[in-house]
């Protein structure tokens, strides 16, 4: 059962010292295992990149490649940075066209066999990295890997803990986003063939990537079981806010670029309310009766 504290599932060390990189992984051992590259794009970030850092660097893995890209910060977010640059892989400060920017000119230079990204206000979870890799080992055809994640807020006070759902491409079409992009791994190889984040794109880039990866995976995606691996940060300062009408106007961007469209017709609303049942059957499925009444007062609530 998910635990009721944030601090349950991230001990306030692992997000306040720098603990793990302060001995020296085996050389050898580290040369065995995948390298996981992490891509980091911040601005204004100075209230949470460090808790963020320190969730990358704390993690009991020994081959990770961290790479932050700023956007030209204008409070104290490259000072923080600075604090741990000898453990940065890469880091430049300069503006950009936004997140999606950031994002290209950042895996432009990883170098790892597995990708990820997190946002500069959320957190990887304790051991999410050797989660993800014992993922892929265990299914080695497979290109992408998912779990569970918290919420929690700007104090770092849980909120509440979210079930991922099996990946269905037609669910992410009609219905929306059922995992969450920073518990998201995927292989490089994946990305080679990926082209790019839309620089148009400020809010839904991560849906944009899902279209991208959920077309080019011939294998479908790996979901990890019960297992949390990032927080999500719910602050008065986001960007992703429900109801976000840019965030609208994006997914109509999003639908005729890929030509997707036909979500948007009488058929297409009717297929988006079956897939809603399919989501309440895995808010039963992966909690109980009490979950899903909950999830559904959270939308009313919400529209």
């Amino acid at each position: 059962m998910p635990l009721r504290s944030a601090h349950t599932h991230i001990p306030t060390e692992f997000i306040s010292t720098l603990f793990f990189s302060h001995f020296q992984p085996n050389k050898l051992l580290s040369s065995c295992l995948p390298k996981i590259s992490v891509v980091m794009p911040s601005y204004n970030s100075g209230l949470f990149i460090e808790q963020s850092i320190l969730s990358v660097l704390n993690q009991c893995y020994p081959n990770t490649e961290l790479i932050i890209i700023d956007g030209a910060s204008t409070d104290n977010t490259t000072m923080i940075i600075d604090k741990y640059i000898s453990h940065i892989a890469y880091f430049c400060s300069e503006p950009d066209l936004g997140q999606s920017d950031a994002l290209n000119k950042g895996f432009s230079h990883a170098t790892g066999d597995i990708f990820c990204w997190l946002n500069s206000d959320d957190l990887f979870l304790p051991n999410s990295f050797i989660n993800a890799i014992t993922a892929f080992d265990h299914n080695p055809s497979v290109h992408v890997v998912f779990g569970d994640w918290i919420s929690i807020d700007e104090h770092n006070n849980y909120i509440d803990y979210f079930h991922a759902f099996d990946f269905s491409y037609h669910h992410l079409v009609y219905e929306g986003f059922h995992l969450n992009a920073q518990a998201f791994f995927w292989k490089s190889c994946l990305h080679a063939d990926f082209p790019g984040f839309d620089t148009n794109l400020h809010y839904t880039m991560d849906y944009q990537m899902l279209i991208e990866f959920s077309r080019l995976c011939t294998m479908p995606f790996h979901r990890i079981h019960n297992i949390p691996l990032a927080v999500f940060r719910r602050h008065s300062s986001q960007k992703t806010l429900p109801n976000n009408s840019a965030a609208m106007l994006e997914h109509k961007y999003i639908a005729t670029r890929y030509k997707l469209k036909y979500k948007y017709t009488f058929l297409g609303l009717c297929l988006k309310y079956i897939y809603r049942l399919r989501r309440a059957y895995w808010y039963f499925y992966r909690g109980s009766y009490r979950l899903l009444f909950k999830r559904l007062i959270s939308s009313v609530s919400q529209n």
